[in-house]
């Protein structure tokens, strides 16, 4: 099974901020590499759902989801900036759940509304 490869819009300033020019290739050939099982190309970050992979002196950070069978590339950071980046990306997924769970409470109640 493959899965779609999603680049955020975080991750896609990352590689112009932090990773060099020299460099962005050989990143970009490492995550397309994980549209054929991306469980076992990063190590996951404890009982987050971030996983990671490591290439020289950078950390890659994405996420899986195998109900839409995609990977997102959330972020990227070197060593010094790892802790904090991790921080972004679970407030940002928090965020995001939090927000379509809103819409989804919000479709249903209106749903029932609707009804005779």
């Amino acid at each position: 099974m493959s899965y779609k490869i999603v680049l955020s819009d975080e991750f896609k300033s990352d590689l112009k901020k932090v990773i060099p020019k020299h460099f962005r290739v050989i990143v970009l050939k490492h995550i397309s590499k994980l549209e054929f099982d991306p469980d076992k190309k990063g190590k996951p970050l404890g009982k987050n759902f971030i996983r990671e992979f490591k290439l020289k002196k950078f950390r890659i950070y994405y996420i899986v989801s195998e109900s839409d069978n995609e990977a997102t590339i959330a972020a990227a950071s070197d060593k010094k900036t790892q802790k904090n980046t991790i921080k972004k990306i679970i407030l940002a997924t928090q965020q995001r759940k939090s927000f379509e769970n809103k819409n989804v409470s919000y479709i249903k109640t209106n749903a029932q509304e609707d009804r005779p």
